[in-house]
């Protein structure tokens, strides 16, 4: 509850900076989602290295496969592989945690639905809607200056397990 306040309140003040130039997320907290289809849907190991960090992404896969024996989705640096059966919705930071699905077996069906919202949009609203590049230079050091304390903070969002 206290990880999803944080995007929830951040994509809130987002939303209101992209409706004053007519924009508008059709996810709820989550601007952008990709449709992977074809039936045999895995991924390489990666990181969504363009989302916002403490951020969420979210897994929808749907089709016919045996959740029990294939497609799990493993998350290399917690150590953790995990079954998401098809309608599941599996969250997680896809930009901390490099991540991928394993291939699944002969016969099954698997497809997604991955949703996500990248930094720089984030960047953007908190900037008064100015690329980064564009604000001043000192503006630019401050930020980046508080890179530190805002990744301690998001830590802080994650219970201990």
């Amino acid at each position: 509850p206290c990880e999803h306040s944080f995007p929830t309140r951040r994509s809130s003040d987002l939303a209101t900076s992209l409706a004053t130039v007519s924009l508008y997320f059709l996810f709820g907290t989550f601007a952008s989602f990709c449709l992977n289809t074809g039936g045999q849907v895995s991924c390489l190991p990666h990181r969504d290295t363009h989302n916002l960090g403490p951020g969420l992404c979210g897994i929808l896969p749907w089709d016919n496969f045996d959740s029990t024996r294939s497609g799990w989705i493993v998350l290399e640096e917690a150590r953790l592989v995990v079954q998401v059966a098809a309608g599941d919705v599996f969250l997680f930071p896809s930009a901390i945690f490099t991540h991928w699905n394993t291939p699944l077996v002969d016969g099954d069906r698997r497809n997604s639905l991955a949703f996500w919202t990248g930094a720089t949009l984030y960047l953007w609203a908190e900037s008064g809607r100015m690329a980064f590049n564009r604000l001043p230079e000192d503006e630019q050091k401050a930020r980046l200056a508080r890179t530190k304390e805002n990744w301690t903070q998001a830590w802080q969002r994650f219970p201990i397990l």
